[in-house]
């Protein structure tokens, strides 16, 4: 398909009255005007999409694939058919219905693990059953388990042996909790700690057994059935839970679906292969995971340490990559710093090569006989040399990570956008449109509109594109949050519309372009309104800056931060403007002079991406030791936490600001 300059990715309702502050409902373009968004009667709950896949390999495809790890040493994938898969979730089925677990639909079912088979195998077990999942993140501190454990009033969750001790550990915290089923055998020491907290501990693979002698059928649900309540991470107060049907869980994947069906989207079949390692806790994992399913393919888990992830992709070989911006930024720094160290003549050939390919996006095309062979095989060899599609999502990705990923890797790269509450179905890039910038048009089973924010400025009838909230309604959007009722009611109105907080506009095929966030801005003492989010995304690009908070305050007129700086990159910065070679790392964070020349540096790059003057950071602190999700500063799709980053360096923020004011 060409992308014309008339190309229209969305069209507004024509049926829709005018509403004053709001854009008319846009549909995609696949759609017919008039016609309902894309139906549920195809594919309405997870079982038929399971089966389908199943069906597509006649259940003997290979579907989940594991390493075995002896002596820390990690062995070849070993696979699960979807038939096996499917024989495993009946017998786990057949045994949480069983008096021993005593588990009835519409009741919780924990799952508490990295991602592996029986994370899945647990998750169709209870669904297949009309039992609802609620995942608990793996990095979740106490506090937050305890108030996700308390308010589902959880009383079986499914862990692996070193998440149970952790829940054992701190049992009184959460009354309700009676049974733990663990993934691996049961030690010594877990039944001398489960003894202790009074709670029964079960072994996943005796259960199994179980189960297969004592068959029952599946409680099937129905396309409105809740099938797992999600918590969001949040990045201030308590986490909260979104109700999500069957119909919210399959939205994307029937949008991918009506996509393949036009030729908008990659043919997937059961020979293709995908790398399991973002958090399935998390909806933009397990849409794509159901989507790779549906499909028939090979889902490959990594073995649990984001550090070996280069190992596992090398060992996989997967065709299909799903990503998070933070990932991909680091491929694409990485890259570009050693085509800057090595210089010479090969610096010069990536670079000709680069702008070359970067011209032929212009024209929708991303790949080169000679380039691709010659200059860009090695950076495609890092995703393990058979990479055919990079989706990404969670965050914006940067115009210029997907201009390099389209050009370094010569396949489909998509970017999706949704949020939790909207199962990461909202809107997606068409594989064919290899302009950068914006997030694509509405996928099909939503409709999209804008409504006007008049306090910040952004308007429906701004000129030459309106601007506005997004706002969605339609067959991904949840039902709302679990025992929070006024929560609900802020973001969810009575006629179905979600409220998302990012504020976008419709440019000139009317895709989406985010250009700021509605919840995360300040206010700053002069009445300016500062987007973090977006500095932080700017600041990123700067070669020494690893990690970013940036802050700011309603009775101050200017920004500060905290900045992990790359280490190594660091160093040779520090040395070069004169810092003593002998000091520690941390003793050159420390270093007044480094710092005010880093911060000079940093707001040139700044300004080269047209921040504005009150957007700049004007202090820093530099912190030698990365943001993690253990201290609870990153959220498990490794966004930075505000709150938890406000409330840790609220001390060092406000002597930032003291430093300013002696100025």
């Amino acid at each position: 398909m060409k992308i014309t300059k008339d190309f229209k990715f969305g069209f507004p309702d024509p049926n829709a009255p005018e509403i004053p502050g709001e854009t008319k409902p846009y549909r995609h373009f696949t759609l017919k005007p008039g016609e309902p968004l894309q139906d549920n009667t195809v594919i309405p709950t997870v079982y038929e999409n399971f089966m389908h896949g199943y069906n597509e390999t006649e259940g003997k495809g290979n579907y989940l694939g594991f390493r075995r790890i002896v002596d820390n040493v990690a062995g070849a994938y070993e696979w699960i058919t979807y038939e096996e898969c499917l024989e495993r979730v009946k017998n786990f089925g057949s045994a949480i219905l069983s008096e021993k677990i005593g588990l009835k639909p519409n009741e919780p079912l924990g799952i508490y693990s990295i991602n592996r088979p029986e994370w899945v195998i647990s998750d169709y077990a209870a669904m297949f059953n009309s039992i609802i999942t609620v995942p608990l993140y793996d990095t979740l501190g106490l506090q937050a388990l305890q108030f996700i454990i308390n308010q589902v009033e959880m009383k079986v969750c499914c862990a692996a042996n070193d998440k149970a001790k952790k829940l054992l550990e701190n049992a009184s915290s959460y009354p309700t909790l009676k049974k733990l089923i663990v993934f691996d055998e049961i030690d010594d020491e877990l039944k001398k700690v489960s003894e202790e907290a009074s709670i029964e501990i079960y072994y996943f693979g005796d259960l199994e057994k179980e189960g297969k002698e004592n068959r029952k059928d599946f409680i099937l649900p129905k396309n409105e059935t809740v099938g797992c309540i999600c918590y969001t991470s949040g990045t201030t107060g308590n986490p909260k839970g979104a109700i999500l049907t069957n119909d919210n869980l399959i939205s994307f994947c029937r949008s991918i679906r009506n996509l393949r069906d036009n030729n908008l989207f990659r043919y997937i079949t059961h020979e293709d292969s995908y790398l399991s390692y973002l958090p399935l806790a998390h909806v933009f994992e397990r849409v794509v995971q159901n989507t790779v399913t549906y499909f028939g393919g090979k889902i490959g888990f990594y073995q649990g340490d984001t550090s070996k992830l280069l190992d596992d992709v090398g060992v996989l070989k997967p065709t299909l990559f799903a990503s998070v911006p933070r990932l991909l930024n680091r491929i694409y720094d990485a890259v570009w710093d050693n085509i800057n160290k090595t210089g010479g003549l090969t610096a010069w050939l990536f670079n000709f090569a680069y702008n070359s390919k970067k011209r032929g996006l212009k024209r929708g095309r991303n790949t080169h006989w000679l380039w691709d062979r010659f200059v860009f095989n090695n950076v495609r060899n890092k995703l393990g040399g058979n990479v055919k599609a990079i989706y990404s999502g969670s965050a914006p990705l940067s115009a210029d990570v997907t201009d390099f990923l389209n050009i370094c890797f010569s396949c489909d790269v998509q970017e999706g956008y949704g949020q939790t509450e909207t199962v990461a179905c909202l809107s997606l890039t068409d594989k064919w449109d290899m302009e950068s910038g914006h997030v694509g048009g509405p996928m099909s089973p939503v409709e999209v509109k804008l409504r006007d924010i008049e306090d910040m400025g952004y308007l429906t009838t701004d000129k030459p594109y309106p601007r506005g909230e997004i706002c969605v309604r339609g067959h991904s959007v949840f039902k709302g949050y679990y025992k929070n009722p006024e929560l609900t009611k802020e973001v969810l109105d009575e006629d179905g519309w979600f409220r998302t907080g990012d504020i976008g506009i419709w440019d000139e095929h009317n895709r989406i372009a985010i250009i700021d966030r509605v919840k995360n801005i300040f206010k700053l003492a002069q009445g300016e309104y500062v987007a973090p989010e977006k500095i932080e995304e700017v600041y990123l690009k700067y070669p020494i800056v690893n990690q970013i908070f940036v802050h700011g305050e309603s009775l101050e007129s200017q920004l500060v931060g905290i900045v992990v700086p790359k280490k190594k990159e660091f160093i040779d910065y520090a040395i070069a403007n004169g810092v003593d070679a002998s000091l520690p790392f941390e003793e050159m964070c420390k270093d007044k002079s480094i710092i005010k020349k880093l911060v000079s540096d940093m707001n040139v790059h700044a300004r080269s991406h047209n921040l504005k003057g009150f957007e700049v950071i004007k202090n820093i602190y530099l912190e030698p030791h990365e943001f993690t999700e253990a201290e609870n500063l990153l959220s498990p799709i490794l966004k930075v936490k505000r709150g938890q980053a406000l409330q840790k360096y609220r001390s060092i923020i406000k002597g930032l600001y003291d430093e300013l004011k002696r100025k």
